[in-house]
């Protein structure tokens, strides 16, 4: 039989066999024993195939035993756990976009079809994404939820969105608001999460209620907060200095502190929010969530046994008896008008008064420096 020597050989061809021959396939290690195990052998199978290859490394063709593994126990696809192993090998934190296009030895650009894959990998929280609305570049890093389960080698669950009341939705929030600032991430994502809820929670009925009225996402997120604060934090005011964390921007930040001062934001022209009264004046640094709002947004929630914060009130059984000193000659004088204002004593005193067509009511001069003890 005769053969034909000159047989043309396809670019892929080549490269496959070039690939086998050197035992690159993420496929052929055993099963591995733990999420750190399997994330280690991929890497360092990447890091050969990308060191090696004459050509870039596609993602798209990763299998095997190792990324198998690796996608089923984080509940992800092959090709989010393959991106997924790459963060974990330039990071775990400030893994930023130019560093994972050199772990890959892309360009920039081509780089840039692997950012659904880092998107969706935020989504579910495996990575997070921080500074995405501040002056600095964006940049990644692998979640501390997400690294709670590979450090436990435990299966790594996503947070779920769909909720039975209103008090489990904002605990959620609460708990993801948290999880944010600790890891550094900006308003981008808190924004989008809250849409998200919103989006898969249409049948719950504190959304139903926010949805009658014509907010924006970024009013959502404000009136969320405001919720938050009073129901999980027992505080029903909201400064503007707390919306600072909320509204990193400063553009963002200012347009809603004018609105808010005014009187002119969507939220209280909706009557959902108001200022915060303190002493009988309207605070125009301060808000609350209004009596019609409470009704209507938290009517599931008993907001009778939640205790409200004043701000600036002092509790009685807080204050410490504090000791006064005076010189022999002062003590003398306030001992004498201390027997004078005695309960008796001080009744005899008008009756005299009385007796004597005289103005009842004792009046007191003091003087001295600041702190002697007039007060």
């Amino acid at each position: 039989m005769s053969t034909n020597k000159n047989k043309i050989i396809s670019k892929e061809e080549c490269k496959a066999v070039k690939n086998k021959s050197k035992g690159v396939s993420l496929g052929t290690r055993k099963k591995p024993k733990s999420l750190l195990e399997a994330i280690d052998n991929i890497n360092a199978k990447l890091s050969t195939y990308v060191r090696e290859s004459d050509d870039d490394l596609i993602l798209s063709e990763v299998r095997g035993n190792n990324v198998d593994y690796l996608a089923k126990r984080l509940h992800i696809t092959p090709m989010q756990a393959a991106v997924f192993c790459i963060c974990v090998e330039v990071g775990p934190s400030n893994i930023d976009f130019k560093s994972f296009a050199r772990a890959l030895r892309y360009s920039n650009a081509q780089a840039l079809s692997l950012v659904d894959t880092l998107n969706e990998l935020v989504r579910c929280r495996l990575l997070g994404l921080t500074n995405s609305f501040g002056n600095k570049a964006s940049s990644y890093n692998i979640s501390a939820r997400a690294l709670r389960s590979l450090i436990a080698n435990a299966d790594y669950e996503a947070p779920q969105r769909n909720f039975t009341d209103t008090e489990s939705l904002l605990g959620y929030y609460h708990d993801f608001f948290n999880e944010l600032e600790e890891e550094g991430i900006k308003q981008g994502l808190l924004l989008e999460e809250v849409e998200e809820i919103f989006s898969e929670n249409t049948d719950l009925d504190f959304v139903k209620k926010v949805n009658q009225y014509p907010l924006g996402a970024k009013d959502r997120l404000l009136l969320i907060e405001f919720c938050d604060k009073l129901v999980n934090e027992d505080d029903s005011e909201l400064s503007f200095y707390q919306l600072d964390d909320i509204f990193p921007n400063k553009s963002d930040f200012a347009r809603i502190k004018a609105e808010l001062r005014s009187g002119n934001h969507l939220l209280m022209l909706c009557e959902l929010i108001e200022f915060s009264c303190h002493n009988g004046v309207a605070d125009t640094n301060s808000f609350t969530l209004t009596e019609k709002a409470r009704t209507e947004l938290l009517a599931s929630i008993d907001l009778k046994t939640k205790e409200v914060k004043l701000s600036g009130v002092i509790q009685a059984d807080s204050i410490t008896t504090k000791n006064l000193f005076y010189s022999d000659k002062v003590g003398k004088q306030v001992d004498k008008l201390r027997g004078f204002l005695d309960n008796e004593n001080y009744k005899v005193l008008v009756e005299r008064m009385k007796e004597r067509f005289n103005r009842c009511g004792l009046t007191c001069l003091m003087y001295g420096g600041p702190g002697t003890g007039k007060t």
